[in-house]
């Protein structure tokens, strides 16, 4: 039985427990490393496990989602050092300078102390439990909507709350060069998240069908290299994406389903369970 994992985002203890975002979205890389130390001999590639009629019930495969810029400085030392493969899964938009809704989102909440949604209604978000609870709120509200649906929204709350987002800019995921140099390095193995890490499953078809095709496209002219593995935005999918990845050249794709491949030989290649892996470590 193969135990796929999946990741986004890695930081410190330290800025776990002193930075809000980093608290909602990263894990904690030492909690990575001792699970990599544990298990070290038990991890494996897609293809090393695939030459396996039946997984043993051992095998591990990693797997990261988004691009984070964490990936190049905390987990590729861990990688090299211990010899673990892994299949990273990039959002094509998030290389090109655009932020994740909920990055910026958390951002915004952490810098304020009150907002306003709706009205002229303040509400205190003055400590953590309420940040959290806000973020989440906002976060539902915008996750099945359409990239520019969200921006609109967001950018309407920013300025209802006199919020200047471009003050706290930062660069939260992997450049280009980077993708390339990870691309081309004997550990990895590229896949593809779409273009703007919409959940495929709410999309329209034409709509879904650019997001697969487009983001397949600008990964492999812009790495060089053929990209048959694709990562569902937050696990939503449906048969029609299915099929349009089949027909722009995927062979495998991932959701969030947490449950072990028994055979492969069984399994649904283009709904591959994984385990989030903060719920391992």
């Amino acid at each position: 039985m193969a135990k796929i994992l999946y990741g986004h985002t890695f930081a410190t203890s330290e800025s776990i427990r002193d930075d809000f975002v980093s608290s909602i979205f990263a894990t904690d890389i030492e909690k990575l490393r001792s699970l990599i130390q544990r298990n070290q001999s038990r991890f494996l590639s897609l293809e090393q496990s695939l030459s396996k009629t039946k997984p043993d019930k051992d095998d591990l495969i990693l797997t990261l989602d988004d691009g984070y810029a964490s990936v190049y400085t905390y987990v590729l030392p861990l990688l090299e050092k211990y010899q673990v493969p892994c299949i990273l899964f990039l959002t094509t938009d998030f290389l090109n300078g655009k932020t994740a809704y909920e990055i910026r989102l958390a951002n915004f909440i952490a810098n304020k102390q009150e907002i306003i949604l709706t009205g002229q209604k303040k509400i205190d978000i003055s400590n953590r439990i309420a940040k959290v609870d806000t973020y989440e709120k906002i976060r539902g509200l915008l996750k099945p909507w359409s990239s520019q649906k969200r921006n609109y929204y967001l950018q309407r709350i920013f300025s209802m709350n006199n919020y200047n987002e471009m003050t706290k800019k930062q660069n939260y995921y992997l450049s280009w060069g980077q993708a390339k140099e990870l691309a081309n390095h004997p550990l990895i193995s590229i896949g593809g998240h779409t273009c703007s890490h919409i959940t495929l499953r709410n999309k329209f078809s034409l709509s879904a069908y650019r997001e697969v095709r487009d983001s397949k496209i600008e990964l492999e002219n812009n790495l060089s290299i053929p990209v048959t593995l694709f990562s569902y935005p937050y696990g939503g999918n449906n048969f029609i994406t299915r099929r349009y990845l089949a027909a722009t050249g995927y062979e495998y794709a991932f959701t969030t389903k947490q449950r072990e491949v028994l055979s492969w030989q069984k399994e649904d290649l283009f709904q591959i369970p994984r385990f989030d892996i903060d719920k391992i470590v």
